[in-house]
């Protein structure tokens, strides 16, 4: 409203809207003059950045900010690309683009190993074992095991994008809906005392055991909660552990 104001009275200097469209040759040699990129990669790039193409099935101008005229010009609204949180959406183009979900998954699975060294790190002191590992059809993102206390609490770690609006909600809530599926398979397989879950994690059928998720920022929409695995933000339980110094027993009524 302020701006709409201001480009009221000094038309001059200001302007109540606008979009730019420059000429492509024109904004590659713009960007290639204050990058010293080379052309190939900055048109890599602007076709990244191009609404709808490299096989986007939903676009959003949000992602993919550059329109194509179809006349050798870009259409881009300033005001857009003020408001964008770039290193987020490239994230989340990455993840809708086929062929570089590859990559995606990598940059995911450094995440999770950063997350478990992080949350480790923070409980050191008290104490406590931390095991991971796989064990055949499935795998152990984190377990903390108080020995002294006989009790194993096994995390699915999730650290993803916080969703912006309903559609990243949904597939959101669909990753932590498989992590609760991941904790009652390590739930079935403690309580059917599988040999090779109680070898990795080095304790007895008679300890106290709970399987939840453990997500970093989102804990997905009321529909996927499931009294038997508890979705928390990994920080409040870490905290809550630090805390009291221990592991709660009997963990499944606790968490």
């Amino acid at each position: 409203m302020a701006r709409r104001i201001v480009a009221s009275r000094v038309q001059l200097y200001a302007y109540g809207s606008a979009v730019w469209a420059p000429r492509k040759g024109l904004l590659l040699k713009l960007i290639q003059r204050h990058t010293n990129l080379p052309a190939k990669t900055i048109q890599a790039i602007l076709k990244y950045l191009t609404f709808g193409e490299v096989g986007i099935r939903n676009p959003d101008v949000a992602i993919q900010p550059l329109v194509d005229l179809g006349n050798d010009h870009y259409c881009i609204s300033p005001f857009l690309m003020m408001h964008l949180h770039a290193e987020r959406n490239i994230c989340v183009l990455l993840n809708q683009v086929s062929a570089d979900r590859t990559l995606y998954a990598a940059l995911v699975n450094e995440k999770e190993s950063l997350l478990r060294s992080e949350t480790i790190s923070s409980l050191q002191p008290l104490g406590l074992d931390f095991k991971y590992g796989r064990i055949n059809e499935t795998d152990v993102d984190l377990a903390i095991i108080d020995h002294d206390g006989k009790v194993c609490l096994c995390i699915e770690l999730k650290w993803f994008i916080e969703p912006a609006e309903i559609r990243e909600v949904m597939v959101r809530s669909q990753e932590l809906q498989k992590g609760v599926a991941q904790a009652k398979i390590l739930t079935s397989l403690y309580f059917g005392k599988d040999i090779r879950l109680l070898t990795l994690l080095g304790i007895g059928d008679d300890y106290e055991f709970q399987a939840m998720v453990g997500s970093v920022n989102f804990i997905g929409r009321s529909n996927i909660q499931d009294p038997a695995v508890p979705i928390t933000k990994l920080w409040h339980r870490g905290s809550a552990v630090a805390k009291a110094s221990r592991l709660p027993t009997n963990p499944r009524k606790r968490l």
